[in-house]
């Protein structure tokens, strides 16, 4: 049979130093377990720190820690480059009317608008005659006024053949009277615009029981023609 092989003791000084250097072993090994939880707490909580810290740095959009809302503030705080403007919203209401301006001044005077006259005498109870002035050109008429008045005969008196002696221009007022050099003549005067004073006559005839005029239409001016301030008569 085999012998059994039994471990040798060491020797006593040897024994001493194995057991001495197990011991520190032991206590190495259990220091290291103790102690490598709270080394590794630190490092996780660096770790931790570092991700956190991913988001900062000089990014102008990062979004800040949130800030208690107060009025007008949407929460966070950013650092994002502003917009354009929006478009102009709708016109407001119009205002109230403001007060009333001063009175600007006066005009230039307008130029004179067309002149209109009428002028009429009776040479006796049986007839009338008159003189019309309207849209530059003067009119006589006559009626008979026995036994009933009659409608006027009007005559034309600005169509002459004449143009030597024709109507004036600017008339703007007319009279008409008896002639006194004939005893059924009329004389009729127109003024014009610059003074001058113009004549024409008619004479009243007899046309089978109607009252008629007889007119030739040649206008004469007057000497002067033209009164001015400070006429006294001299010639």
């Amino acid at each position: 049979m085999r012998p059994d092989h039994k471990p040798t003791p060491l020797p006593g000084p040897q024994r001493g130093r194995w057991l001495a250097a197990s011991t520190v072993a032991s206590m190495a090994l259990l220091c290291t377990g103790l102690a490598g939880p709270a080394l590794a707490a630190p490092q996780l909580g660096s770790t931790s720190a570092s991700v956190g810290d991913t988001g900062g740095g000089d990014n102008p959009c990062s979004v800040q820690p949130a800030k208690p809302k107060t009025a007008g503030s949407q929460g966070g705080d950013t650092k994002c480059v502003q917009g354009p403007p929006g478009p102009p919203g709708p016109p407001g209401p119009p205002g109230p009317q403001g007060p009333q301006g001063p009175q600007g001044p006066r005009g230039p005077q307008g130029p004179p608008g067309p002149c209109s006259d009428v002028d009429a005498y009776k040479p006796s109870n049986a007839e009338e005659v008159k003189a019309v002035l309207t849209g530059d050109r003067a009119y006589a008429g006559i009626r008979n006024l026995q036994p009933d008045p009659s409608d006027f005969l009007w005559y034309d008196l600005t169509d002459g053949s004449d143009p030597q002696y024709g109507f004036p221009d600017g008339a703007c007022a007319i009279s008409i009277a008896s002639q006194t050099s004939s005893a059924d003549g009329v004389s009729i005067e127109v003024l014009t615009t610059d003074g001058a004073v113009y004549e024409t006559t008619c004479e009243i005839d007899n046309d089978m029981g109607t009252r008629i005029l007889t007119c030739d239409e040649n206008w004469m001016e007057l000497t002067p023609g033209h009164p001015a301030p400070g006429d006294n008569g001299n010639s």
